[in-house]
């Protein structure tokens, strides 16, 4: 799972849109790519273009699902951008070890449009947590200096 963030290039000073790894599941995170740039991989590409991917029978030096049993080679993978206001908020990549069929695509793209509003929530209530303490510290601070003028 990939989210998505804005960064400043140190060289350029540009604004660069990257994808910074969130969460994973049945893979050790350390053997994920950390982030990419928009259009950078299938991953990139897929926030770029904002458009699902679907890989059956990968190559089989991709990634393997680890679980206590074992290790299994993956059969299907499915990317989905995560769009929130025509915007690519996040990128969730699923894999399979056995090849999706059409109706459970269809799910997940479903699951996907749920967690793109859900993370919109998430994003308004952090920027309102963050704004009323910015309001808290300025009304401590015009507290403090009206104490200092009486």
């Amino acid at each position: 799972f990939y989210v998505s963030e804005i960064e400043k290039d140190n060289n350029t000073s540009q604004n660069i849109s990257t994808l910074k790894l969130a969460a994973t599941f049945g893979i050790d995170p350390q053997k994920a790519k950390q982030s990419f740039v928009y259009g950078e991989g299938i991953i990139g590409q897929c926030a770029m273009d904002a458009r699902m991917r679907h890989i059956d029978s990968p190559p089989t030096d991709y990634m393997q699902i680890d679980s206590g049993l074992g290790h299994s080679q993956l059969k299907s993978i499915v990317i989905y951008p995560i769009i929130h206001e025509d915007s690519t908020c996040a990128v969730v990549e699923f894999a399979s070890l056995v090849k999706f069929d059409d109706k459970e695509i269809m799910l997940l793209r479903q699951i996907v449009e749920n967690i793109g509003i859900t993370i919109n929530s998430i994003s308004r209530n952090m920027l309102t947590e963050r704004l009323y303490q910015e309001i808290a510290i300025k009304n401590n601070i015009l507290a403090s200096q009206k104490q200092a003028l009486d």
